[in-house]
């Protein structure tokens, strides 16, 4: 039996880590687990006591101590990185395996530590990762599916029906909203919107994580723009999640992330708003500079305003992409599980 610790932020690593965790445990292994931020819910909700538990906002430090054992570590890869960072570099230096799950591609930046085992959530994944020297000699590189497209590939009819009648043949926009460079991406999606006149719906949807910040209020005062600009065009469907609305809207607006992921998954129109700002963002947040759907023409990228008539003429073409380079295999905790005992 092998005492494990799992670590994890955000929501997309916990999506990863918390099945491997519990086959793990069946398989008569040890789990111990620290949750920061977002995730910690989602264990409590899963029925795990957390040994460690920090805020949303990392104030608090990691809890290492000289005491601290463990046979392997888990790790997702969150932004900003804290405990799963600094988890990453204590293995390093004492010789412990770390396991490492990326959720979205290029997460592996945010961490200088050398880890035993990525798991990556596609091919796509896979041939960044070879790109950097550090992981070439010690590091295996497993694809072990994603999690976010085999929960959200589709949405049961009788809601999806719902989502229908309040769309009432107009074009359905979610907007996907992120860090500081959203109120460079919403003001983007309102010149394009007053560029075209077709009957639009937007859902304007808030990363959790940024929603309090200070630079936040200013989302208010644009979506108030847009509705001055244009009556009952907006629209927000609670009982729909934001990855549900990415399987069902026509076209879906942000810089890179889930959302986008899963637009393309399920034949919408992926917008990737690339303004300088969000350059930064992306650049900071993965290291890449161009998103890898837009890369393989899966997505469209846009420097600033776009033609949504435009985009939605191109749907055809983008999904003969998607159909070629989303093919990610459904995600297996026992195939991670079998990784972690074998190393």
């Amino acid at each position: 039996m092998a005492i494990i610790t799992a670590v994890t932020k955000d929501k997309a690593g916990v999506r990863m880590i918390l099945p491997v965790a519990e086959e793990l445990r069946k398989r008569g292994h040890e789990i111990s687990v620290w949750a920061e931020g977002l995730s910690a819910a989602i264990w409590k909700k899963a029925g795990w006591e957390l040994q460690e538990e920090g805020p949303v906002d990392a104030t608090r430090p990691v809890p290492l101590c000289p005491g601290f054992r463990a046979d392997a570590i888990l790790a997702g890869l969150s932004f900003p990185n804290h405990w799963e960072d600094e988890c990453s570099s204590f293995a390093n230096k004492h010789a412990i395996p770390i396991h490492w799950f990326e959720d979205t591609w290029g997460a592996h930046t945010r961490s200088k530590a050398v880890p035993t085992t990525i798991f990556v959530i596609d091919d796509i994944a896979k041939e960044i990762i070879a790109q950097e020297e550090r992981f070439r000699t010690s590091t295996e590189v497993v694809v072990c599916g994603d999690p976010a497209m085999g929960e959200f590939a589709g949405v049961e009819e009788r809601k999806a029906s719902r989502f229908r009648t309040l769309q009432n043949q107009r074009i359905s926009i979610l907007f996907s909203g992120q860090g500081e460079h959203t109120a460079e991406m919403l003001q983007f999606l309102l010149l394009s919107v007053a560029d075209d006149r077709e009957p639009v719906m937007i859902i304007p949807r808030f990363h959790p994580k940024y929603a309090s910040k200070p630079f936040a209020a200013t989302w208010a005062i644009q979506l108030e723009l847009f509705a001055s600009f244009r009556k009952d065009m907006l629209e927000d469907p609670a009982d729909f999640t934001t990855d549900e609305l990415a399987s069902l809207c026509d076209i879906t607006v942000s810089c890179f992330g889930t959302s986008l992921r899963i637009a393309a998954q399920c034949a919408r129109v992926p917008v990737s708003i690339k303004g300088p700002m969000a350059q930064r963002a992306m650049v900071e947040n993965s290291g890449l500079y161009t998103y890898p759907l837009v890369t393989v023409g899966a997505a469209i990228q846009t420097l600033g305003r776009f033609s949504i008539s435009d985009a939605l003429a191109r749907r055809e073409e983008l999904r003969e992409a998607q159909k070629r380079y989303l093919n990610a295999p459904v995600f297996d905790p026992a195939r991670c599980a079998d990784v972690i005992e074998r190393l």
